[in-house]
């Protein structure tokens, strides 16, 4: 299941009520205007296997609860104001090909 909603003018935080869509495996949410924190209950949609956030107003840690998130195989979160480091726990995402963090 993909959903995608590039360049929508969608605003706010990123819900955390959307972990309940186990099912989705594509998520493109590229060019919006959502800010906050990436939600640590996202770590519930483990059939994702790209998601993608560039250029929005996300700011704070990579949540160390994503590392359930084990058929992940891109995540596009540049163009953010993230702090911290990558936590170690993520080692778990052995899927993981690409992983951008620019600014």
């Amino acid at each position: 299941i993909r959903l995608q909603l590039n360049d929508n003018n969608i605003f706010g935080n990123l819900p955390a009520s959307w972990s309940t869509m186990t099912n989705l495996e594509f998520l493109y949410l590229n060019g919006q205007e959502l800010t906050g924190s990436l939600p640590e209950s996202w770590s519930a949609m483990t059939n994702l296997i790209r998601l993608q956030l560039n250029d929005n107003n996300i700011f704070g840690n990579l949540p160390a609860s994503w590392s359930t998130m084990t058929n992940l195989e891109f995540l596009y979160l540049n163009g953010q104001e993230l702090t911290g480091s990558l936590p170690e726990s993520w080692s778990a995402m052995t899927n993981l090909i690409r992983l951008q963090l620019n600014d």
